[in-house]
């Protein structure tokens, strides 16, 4: 359970080295996340152990819904879901149900896990290339990605060094859509340098949509 609880957290907080320099921009939450009551994001999830023997660890899926609005307070159900769990297959499905409370404000998105927890700020307009806020980091403001859904341009990437893990978390926001895409290579879990796993979290339907 300490496990599925760590990918909640992981997978609900601001997450591809390589995204490159481009010209900057000042997009706010109405271009990179869009939320009003009902709408929905239903993301694939895998994690593969990298070292020491490349097996797959993780496998299932993830499914957010705007269930209530109240001026600047969206909560928002997420039902995780895996079929392999442990690196073990699964025949009755694990699910794991949480609420998520996001504050969206004119200059930021911020973020509770449970109420009262820590208040994470995922985004800080206006985004600007190389802009941080934290351990945040704008990376690039249009990067080209393909996820289960279909193909994506112009998105904008932001970086989040999470030290629990000693990784990155790379998190691809589209324009009109939302989070598309978040990745974490060799996330050390144990702080060995030696027991890694790569988490992926991709986009597969929405009703962002059309």
């Amino acid at each position: 359970m300490k496990l599925i609880t760590f990918l909640i957290a992981v997978s609900s907080v601001v997450l591809l080295s390589g995204c490159g320099d481009s010209p900057l921009s000042t997009s706010g939450m109405e271009d990179y996340f869009p939320m009003e009551l009902g709408d929905w994001w239903f993301y694939d999830y895998y994690a593969v152990q990298t070292e020491p023997d490349s097996m797959l660890w993780e496998e299932g899926s993830y499914f957010d819904i705007v269930i209530s609005v109240s001026e600047d307070t969206f909560l928002v159900a997420r039902t995780a879901s895996f079929w392999v769990s442990s690196g073990q297959p699964r025949p009755d499905t694990l699910v794991a149900l949480d609420t998520l409370t996001y504050i969206i404000n004119p200059d930021s998105v911020v973020l509770y896990l449970s109420p009262g927890s820590t208040a994470y700020r995922e985004l800080d307009f206006p985004l600007l290339l190389n802009k941080t806020w934290g351990d945040y980091t704008v990376t690039d403001m249009h990067v080209d990605l393909s996820v289960p859904e279909g193909f994506y341009e112009d998105c904008a990437c932001i970086g989040w060094y999470y030290e629990v893990i000693l990784s990155t978390i790379y998190t691809y926001y589209c324009p009109d859509v939302g989070i598309v895409a978040k990745y974490i290579y060799d996330a050390d879990m144990i702080g060995s340098g030696i027991f890694l796993r790569d988490y992926i979290f991709e986009l597969s339907s929405s009703s962002r949509i059309d």
